[in-house]
C-alpha cells in the first residue's frame, strides 16, 4: 500500500496488525483436522460471547458448509457449551469475524485452543 506524506512524498506502508492477525487465523483454520477447533477469547468487554470458535463440519461435503462456527460465554470462569452460529466455506470469513473484534480500546483477542 502507498500513502502520501504532508510534503507530497510517497511512502510504502506495510501490513497492519489486523492484516497480520487475519492471515495467521486463516492459516490456523486451513490446517484444522477432524475433531480439532480453533477458539479465540475476546476481551471482557464482549459479555454475550467471550469465545469465538470454528471446527470442521463432520458431514461435509454431503451436508452443510465446510466449517461450523460457534460461540461460548464465560460462566464462573469457565466456557459454557458451544452455541453453533452457522457455517462457512472459507477460512477468511472466520478470520474477518474474529479479527475485527481485536480493538486496542477494549483489549486484544488471544487464541486459547
Amino acid at each position: 500500500m502507498f500513502r502520501r506524506t504532508k510534503d507530497g512524498q510517497t511512502k510504502i506502508k506495510g501490513p497492519s496488525s489486523r492484516d497480520i492477525l487475519r492471515a495467521k487465523i486463516m492459516q490456523e483454520v486451513e490446517a484444522l483436522n477432524q475433531g480439532q477447533a480453533v477458539i479465540y477469547e475476546l476481551p471482557e468487554f464482549y459479555t454475550f460471547a467471550r469465545f469465538l470458535g470454528v471446527e470442521l463440519n463432520p458431514e461435509f461435503p454431503q451436508k452443510g458448509k465446510k466449517y461450523l462456527t460457534f460461540s461460548q460465554q464465560m460462566v464462573d470462569g469457565k466456557p459454557t457449551e458451544k452455541r453453533y452460529t452457522g457455517g462457512i466455506n472459507k477460512a477468511s470469513d472466520y478470520a474477518d469475524w474474529v479479527s475485527e473484534r481485536d480493538v486496542e480500546a477494549y483489549g486484544h483477542i488471544k487464541r486459547i485452543q
